[in-house]
């Protein structure tokens, strides 16, 4: 079987990992020379995924497609869908995942809990006080890690807000941040990780660090699992998707936004769970049955950025000394290029208890380095 996928960057890439123990084969459509799915087990076509050129190029090679990230040309894969191609998740379900507002609206009308938001134009916004200062601007499409959203006090300046179309929604401050992932299959089976606490580097917006499993009462737990799945269901998702929920007050929990794919925040299953967000996809993408997700170790995750200062070719450094450490597994995306803070990779770190992989992981981060070998 050939799984076709369009982009071909980190996401791919682990994907691959998985594909390459079997006798399936991945093909990556990515416009960049090298990119990082090909060093990791896909075979490439160079295009966009915003071609209908070339997403015609790569539905003529597979037997089933899928997408790294959700910012895809929806119109030409409908048309494909409709010429026979299975096209998972199902072109209409990426349509509304991609438009984040219309996510937000289709939240609000299944009843599923969602922090308060409206779109008007920036002028009309200055007057309205109802949600408290400050807001929440987010571009309605193209956002992703960090980029597309912006925290605005009521006496910013316009350079602060973002120029491109966006929506406003409710600030929640001192929220806790949580993700889960769900599969769903074309037969409406199920599968649920466990919950993973998140923290995010504030200034940029981009996931810090991750732990599982939070310190939180069962019936929270319980509660997010349960708006999660129902979250998807909103959607006719049918893939794997990471759903990221705000925690209010320890009590109350809001749906944020859903990526419909695998998802940074599951990236410990590949070592920490009975089976990693990416083989599920797999055994989804295959139509195999869809297998345990049950965690196998409590876990922290931290990302590999590219430091601050430095770009060009990557250089890596204190990955063979992390390694050596029980418990620790160190993945590198095969970046030929490093900027700062370009995802660069991730460190997993597993313990029979929560408090010692923390500890671990607090020493492991001194130890690895990634950064290009020019200064700026």
């Amino acid at each position: 079987m050939k799984i076709g996928i369009l982009g071909g960057g980190q996401l791919a890439g682990l994907l691959a990992q998985e594909i390459i123990r079997t006798d399936d084969t991945l093909v990556v459509l990515d416009p960049s020379d090298n990119c990082p799915a090909s060093f990791m087990g896909a075979n490439q076509i160079k295009g966009s995924p915003l071609s209908e050129k070339d997403i015609r190029r790569i539905a003529k090679e597979v037997d089933i497609l899928t997408v790294e990230i959700e910012n895809v040309n929806t119109d030409i894969l409908k048309v494909i869908e409709s010429e026979g191609l299975t096209i998972l998740p199902k072109p209409e379900t990426l349509e509304i995942i991609k438009n984040k507002l219309q996510q937000k609206s289709v939240f609000h009308k299944a009843g599923i809990p969602t922090c308060d938001f409206f779109s008007e134009t920036k002028r009309s916004v200055k007057c309205r006080d109802e949600l408290g200062w400050p807001l929440v601007q987010k571009a309605i499409q193209g956002g992703y890690d960090g980029r597309g959203v912006a925290i605005i006090e009521k006496d910013n300046s316009p350079s602060d807000w973002l120029s491109e179309p966006s929506y406003f929604e409710e600030f929640v401050p001192e929220a806790i941040e949580l993700a889960i992932m769900v599969a769903r299959d074309t037969k409406g089976n199920e599968r649920i990780w466990e919950p993973t606490q998140m923290e995010f580097d504030k200034k940029r917006n981009i996931l810090s660090t991750l732990f599982s499993p939070p310190a939180l009462e069962k019936k929270i737990i319980e509660e997010a699992k349960r708006i999660s799945i129902k979250a998807v269901r909103s959607l006719e998702g049918i893939g794997l998707f990471g759903v990221e929920l705000f925690l209010k007050d320890k009590t109350s929990l809001f749906v944020n936004e859903i990526a419909p794919r695998a998802h940074n925040s599951g990236h410990h299953s590949i070592d920490a769970c009975e089976t990693s967000q990416f083989r599920q996809q797999y055994n989804i993408l295959s139509n195999k049955p869809l297998t345990g997700t049950s965690a196998i170790f409590p876990t922290v995750m931290f990302n590999l950025l590219g430091e601050p200062g430095f770009e060009g070719k990557t250089n890596v450094e204190g990955e063979q000394a992390a390694s050596k450490i029980d418990g620790v597994f160190v993945h590198l995306y095969n970046k030929i290029n490093c900027s700062p803070y370009r995802k660069m990779g991730h460190v997993t770190v597993v313990s029979e208890r929560l408090e010692d992989a923390k500890e671990i992981a607090s020493k492991v981060r001194s130890l690895i380095r990634v950064r290009g070998d020019k200064k700026l």
